[in-house]
């Protein structure tokens, strides 16, 4: 299911950014994680 939520995402943010492929993927699972984890803290995320 998480691959399918980075996919979805992936595929709303990819025309808006002007990233590659990987990238827009790990900004996909970082405000994922975020959402998740309900904090910004990176060492939460991590």
């Amino acid at each position: 299911m998480l691959h399918r939520t980075i996919a979805t995402l992936a595929e709303i943010l990819r025309p808006e950014l002007a990233l590659s492929k990987s990238r827009v993927e790990t900004l996909c699972m970082i405000v994922i994680g975020m959402i998740s984890a309900r904090t910004a803290y990176l060492s939460h995320l991590a």
